[in-house]
């Protein structure tokens, strides 16, 4: 992308001949310089003419020094390529600023995190390598995962909770609704269900409005996107009602006026640029925080600040962990401006300095203080339950659950609340589509009632997961379809086979809740476990426009089509 024009304002990029980013250039003319190595990796960031980042790194490209003004962190690694040591101090005293040191089981889990801030936390998995304990020395979190891969986030045992149909409803003493879309509406916590939570979403699922009642507090929150599904803003208002006022929905105009302004968001792709406050006598800087990302990444390098458009800006660097997530800003001087304490799934334990405020949470996600959640591209994120509020927009992904993020939150991320189309799967070896179907005694299918699919590395796993969900009911076996490269290969191939099961005699009813449905006979079978819980993709979004991903789907939907021409399907 050269150039991107957002509500008046021009971003501008040059890139090289090998297609590295050289420069981006800011809707006021201020711009971004960036410097590659030999084996085109980034090694610097200026800002003008200032460099604000150099980083060297070794013959495999693993970045070893980064440095900033006086602050300088010192990256090693173990014999199997893991980051084992992450050291920063200050260059013209040698002082330690923060340190953070790694330890592993065999099958690269991360055992312990030894802090030397924060203090060494010790993380249990279970055989499905799920985490379900991180244990500090005044404090443990433990969690516990319903049949479906659901996480239940401060909780033992899952009878503690309740999980319906995939759906969250209860966990401690927070209740949930939902409607007939799988759209969480609304929360209520505490005696009684006092304090409450009601979202309102849009046409295409995308949460335009939070609303909290606590007490006499009322809390608006609206938010607004754009073409592409970015939030382009998010509008605060906060009143307290008069004692004796009664209580209703909705915010009371004769109430007592606490807050009112707005942040508006700039975008570079599907990274966020930069965000400007206005409040409601409208005056607004669109540039007053500006992001700088590594190219091509969710990982944010520095913070440009500035009050007014007259005023010197301020540069903050990010310090991130092995997983991308901010752990510390620190300022020209070196000195440390916000150091965060994180919980497993996300949620802020501790503000340990707090001096400026910094939202960038998980890669991909901004944190919204007003809402507790975190807006994840596609959709929000609940760091307090470790779930979405609402299903992926693209229908099951690896796991089983369609509200999950990754079930180890320190090796897995997802930066855009969904899977990429050229994504091969976590250790690269692509995905299996397959079938769940009826066998006769002989081993010959009869007919087939589900069909997914998984990243080939986790096909048996799936295969236990369904077994533990019930889904293997009346002796149903899984057996597999075909394998492809990458997820949008998966999906389009996964839809062709819903629609072509059975000898063309039958299909999968994918747009309901659950059930298999026989267009032979016109009745519907099973206990309402079978099919796919929601479309694979609906092919006309091929139609609707410049739909880059419903066009890979399809593109790969033609192809099994093709391929399954030419070829005996073993299919029923």
């Amino acid at each position: 992308m050269l150039s991107e024009h957002q509500d008046g304002a021009e971003l501008l990029h040059s890139y090289s001949e090998r297609g590295m980013r050289l420069t981006s250039v800011l809707p006021d003319g201020r711009f971004i310089r960036y410097g590659h190595d030999r084996n085109n990796a980034l090694d610097a960031i200026h800002y003008g003419d200032r460099q604000i980042l150099d980083i060297r790194r070794d013959r495999l490209g693993r970045e070893l020094h980064r440095q900033a003004g006086t602050l300088a962190r010192q990256t090693d690694y173990d014999p199997q390529g893991r980051i084992r040591r992450q050291a920063a101090y200050r260059t013209t005293t040698r002082e330690q600023v923060f340190a953070r040191g790694y330890n592993y089981d065999s099958v690269s889990n991360i055992t312990s995190i030894e802090d030397a801030t924060r203090g060494e936390f010790a993380f249990r998995y279970d055989e499905r390598d799920r985490l379900r304990s991180a244990a500090s020395a005044d404090h443990e979190e433990r969690f516990a995962f319903d049949p479906a891969s659901t996480v239940l986030v401060g909780v033992d045992n899952p009878r503690d909770a309740s999980v319906e149909h995939g759906l969250l409803r209860m966990r401690g003493d927070c209740h949930y609704d939902y409607d007939d879309a799988g759209n969480r509406i609304a929360m209520r916590r505490g005696q009684g269900g006092a304090h409450q939570f009601r979202y309102v979403y849009n046409d295409d699922n995308r949460l335009i409005e939070v609303h909290e009642t606590r007490g006499r507090t009322r809390r608006l929150t609206r938010f607004a996107y754009d073409a592409l599904g970015r939030r382009v803003s998010k509008a605060h208002r906060e009143t307290i009602e008069a004692a004796n006022t009664p209580t209703a929905p909705g915010i009371d105009s004769s109430a007592e006026l606490v807050r009112d302004d707005t942040i508006w968001f700039l975008w570079d792709g599907p990274v966020l640029l930069a965000e400007g406050r206005g409040n409601h006598d409208g005056a607004i800087d669109p540039l007053a925080i500006v992001y700088v990302h590594e190219p091509g990444s969710f990982r944010p390098a520095a913070q440009i600040r500035r009050h007014s458009a007259e005023e010197e800006a301020r540069v903050l660097i990010y310090w991130l962990d092995h997983l991308g997530t901010p752990q510390e800003l620190s300022n020209d001087n070196g000195e440390l401006v916000w150091q965060v304490a994180l919980k497993a799934w996300g949620r802020v334990d501790r503000m340990l300095i707090g001096r400026v405020e910094q939202n960038l949470r998980f890669q991909g996600q901004y944190h919204d203080a007003e809402t507790g959640l975190h807006y994840n591209r596609f959709r929000h994120y609940d760091p307090a339950a470790g779930i979405y509020l609402n299903q992926d927009p693209l229908g099951l992904l690896g796991g089983t659950n369609i509200y999950a993020y990754p079930t180890d939150p320190l090796s897995g991320i997802d930066p855009f609340g969904l899977v990429e189309l050229d994504y091969k799967g976590a250790g690269g070896n692509g995905y299996t589509v397959y079938g769940l179907g009826e066998f006769d005694k002989s081993g010959n299918l009869i007919r087939t009632v589900y069909v997914g699919q998984t990243e080939t590395d986790r096909y048996h796993t799936r295969m236990q997961e369904h077994k533990d969900s019930g889904r293997y009911y009346r002796g149903l076996r899984h057996y597999e379809i075909t394998r492809v490269d990458t997820y949008a290969e998966a999906r389009g191939a996964e839809q062709y086979h819903i629609e072509n099961v059975n000898d063309g005699k039958g299909s999968l009813d994918t747009s309901q809740r659950g059930g298999w449905y026989d267009e032979a006979n016109g009745k519907r079978y099973g206990p309402g476990l079978e099919a796919n819980r929601v479309n694979s993709y609906n092919q006309d979004r091929v139609l609707s426009g410049d739909d880059k991903r419903a066009k890979a789907f399809n593109k790969a939907y033609i192809q099994e089509r093709d391929r399954m021409a030419t070829t005996t399907s073993t299919c029923k």
